[in-house]
């Protein structure tokens, strides 16, 4: 299930109760969707002795890229014990690494990679969808062109792959003739 996964126990004499911290933890994943969200996330057992998860930090990663789920003040719940942290997807069971799990003194920013910033058809990542995406695009449909992050933007439709379709609906778009890209499939 996506909430199966690898955990770190927290000390309580280190990370108390009550009291905030920063905590940051880098995620990467290399099979499944274009996109998949992820927590950063605490286990708990709280003052009336049931189970708790609270979500520390939440971000979208695209598919091949490290992100970081961060925050620079977290308040671990005021009688939590048995505190336990761990990575998971939303609803996902896909594989996925995680580094650099690192909690700090609150306000602490820690580094991490810099987040991708994905658009759909804008395969040269200059803010713009024209035909100079539109020539990629067909590279990379024919093959000319191999680079991940460029065919994650050029397959607009979002079905795994580019393809002719996804050529048609540049035109389209660039056209005129539709100010948007399909809905994902």
């Amino acid at each position: 299930a996506s909430w199966n996964v690898a955990t770190r126990t927290l000390s309580t004499s280190v990370f108390k109760p009550g009291e905030s911290y920063s905590f940051s933890a880098d995620v990467c994943y290399t099979a499944g969707s274009a996109t998949e969200t992820f927590y950063l996330t605490l286990q708990y057992t709280g003052s009336d002795g049931e189970a708790h998860y609270d979500k520390i930090a939440t971000a979208t990663a695209v598919k091949g890229e490290w992100v970081q789920l961060a925050n620079t003040d977290y308040t671990i719940p005021a009688g939590a014990s048995n505190l336990q942290i761990y990575v998971e997807t939303d609803a996902s069971t896909i594989d996925f690494y995680v580094d650099e799990a690192i909690g700090a003194p609150r306000g602490t920013v820690i580094a991490g990679p810099s987040p991708v910033q994905f658009t759909r058809g804008d395969i040269n990542g200059d803010g713009k969808i024209n035909v100079t995406d539109l020539t990629l695009a067909k590279r990379i449909l024919l093959g000319s062109l191999i680079d991940s992050s460029a065919s994650r933007a050029a397959d607009v439709d979002q079905n795994g792959e580019v393809t002719l379709a996804d050529i048609i609906w540049y035109v389209k778009f660039l056209s005129g003739q539709t100010d948007s890209f399909p809905d994902p499939v």
